[in-house]
C-alpha cells in the first residue's frame, strides 16, 4: 500500500508512506518481511526543474526460513528474525521527456543508506549506490541508450550486513540475457550466491520500435 501527497501541507514537498508483507522466495531461503516507510523529497534551489532531494525513513521486520540443508554459514547464520532500521538520503535529476519509453533527456541519482546503530534493530551497514542513464534520438524513432551503475555497502560495528541487501546483477534493469540476480560472488565451498559488498555495471542499448502503438521496443 502506497500513498503519495505531492504538495504537502501547500508546499513543493511531497510526502508519503509504505505499507506491505512481502514474501521472497531466494535461491537457499525465504525472506517473509512486515514493514513500512516514510518518504520526503523535496527541491533544493539548484537547478529545480529537474533536481530533488529526498529522504526515507525504513522499518522491515524480516523472518528467514527454508534455508537449504548445506546452504553456507553465512546464510545459515540469517535464520530467524532480521530486523532492519535504516534512513536514506538522496539525491536525484531527471530530464527524460517521459517516464516510459524515453526518447531524450537523462535520468542519474545517488543514494547514502545508514542502518543501525541509533536507529536500532538488527543490522548495521552503510550502502551507496548511484546510477546515471542517457537518452539520445536517433532517426525512425530510434533511441541510443547508454548507462552505468555503481555500489558500494558496508558491515558497521555492532549489526550485519544480511546478503539480501548486497549486490545482485543480471535481468532487464542490469545486466541482460543473465536471469535477474544471477550474477554473483559464490561461497567457495557451497557455490551459493552470497552478493557483492561492490557493484559497477555499464550498458549501451540500441532501442528499435517493432509494435509502435503497442510500446514494443
Amino acid at each position: 500500500l502506497r500513498f503519495t501527497e505531492p504538495w504537502f501541507l501547500g508546499t513543493r514537498v511531497a510526502a508519503g508512506f509504505d505499507l506491505y508483507k512481502w514474501e521472497r522466495e531466494y535461491w537457499e531461503y525465504t525472506k517473509d518481511s512486515l514493514g513500512g516507510a516514510l518518504r520526503f523529497r523535496f527541491p533544493i534551489g539548484i537547478d529545480e526543474e529537474y533536481t530533488r532531494g529526498s529522504v526515507r525513513y525504513i522499518y522491515d521486520d524480516a523472518d528467514v526460513t527454508d534455508i537449504e540443508p548445506g546452504a553456507a554459514t553465512v546464510i545459515q547464520d540469517m535464520e530467524g528474525r532480521n530486523v532492519k532500521s535504516s534512513i536514506t538520503f538522496g539525491l536525484e535529476r531527471d530530464s527524460k521527456d517521459r517516464p516510459f519509453l524515453t526518447t531524450k533527456g537523462s535520468y542519474s541519482y545517488i543514494t547514502y543508506e545508514h542502518d543501525g546503530g541509533f536507529l536500532g534493530g538488527d543490522s548495521a551497514f552503510g550502502k551507496v549506490e548511484a546510477s546515471t542513464a542517457w537518452y539520445f534520438p536517433f532517426p525512425w524513432d530510434t533511441v541510443f541508450v547508454l548507462r552505468g551503475q555503481w555500489g558500494w555497502a558496508g558491515e558497521r560495528s555492532g549489526g550485519k550486513l544480511p546478503l539480501y541487501e548486497k549486490f545482485y546483477l543480471g535481468g532487464i534493469d542490469s545486466v541482460r540475457g543473465f536471469e535477474y540476480g544471477t550474477i554473483s560472488p559464490r561461497d567457495p565451498a557451497t557455490n551459493d550466491r552470497i552478493g557483492g559488498e561492490k557493484m559497477m555495471a555499464y550498458t549501451v542499448e540500441y532501442r528499435f520500435p517493432v509494435m509502435q502503438e503497442q510500446g514494443l521496443v
